[in-house]
């Protein structure tokens, strides 16, 4: 089974960081224009939650009009992103991954699934050790590669009824543990709220 059954795609909305610099290549409304729903990976290997607050509002309104698809985000700042749910809300289509490139990340994955979102996961690109609680509090786990404790985790995400993906990239991942029906509950659409 695929992470999802959509259509995959890549999406780098450009931020301007001066009048004469700005970075990313993709405009902020492109998936509106994106007829076929499709699983969009919102800037795979950077975090939309360290650009300026305004550009995450503008993305994460294009996230919440651009319905028909599903987003999936990291962040490495749960505390920021605590504070945008709490003025914003969240977009029900939005997917949103805590990354743990160290063991030391471990130490904020309690503070990541506290996080009023739908849909929870997280991005092992190393195995540490979880409370049996932090796997609960999230839909799906994904390990990078292949390391040597992921067959623990395999048994401990299986008890726990949590999926659990394994590959060198999210969208080849592959289901080695878990529940094989699909991972977004249906949500009720909310208004956004921007500033």
């Amino acid at each position: 089974m695929d992470l999802c059954a959509l259509r995959h795609r890549r999406w780098y909305p450009r931020c301007a960081i001066s009048p004469t610099l700005s970075i990313g290549r993709d405009a902020v409304d492109l998936p509106l224009k994106w007829r076929t729903p499709t699983h969009v990976f919102v800037l795979p290997g950077d975090d939309l939650f360290a650009r300026p607050t305004s550009f995450v509002e503008a993305v994460a309104a294009t996230m919440h009009a651009a319905h028909w698809h599903e987003f999936q985000l990291t962040t490495g700042l749960p505390d920021v992103v605590a504070q945008f749910v709490a003025r914003c809300g969240w977009p029900p289509n939005a997917w949103l991954g805590y990354p743990v490139n160290n063991p030391a990340d471990a130490d904020r994955v309690p503070e990541f699934t506290r996080l009023a979102v739908p849909v929870r996961f997280l991005h092992l690109r190393c195995v540490p050790a979880l409370a049996a609680g932090d796997l609960e509090a999230v839909s799906f786990v994904m390990v990078e590669g292949r390391p040597p404790e992921v067959e623990r985790l395999r048994v401990r995400c299986e008890a726990a009824g949590v999926r659990l993906f394994v590959g060198e990239r999210p969208e080849r991942a592959e289901l080695i543990a878990g529940p094989r029906t699909a991972i977004v509950p249906a949500a009720p659409r909310t208004p956004f709220r921007a500033r």
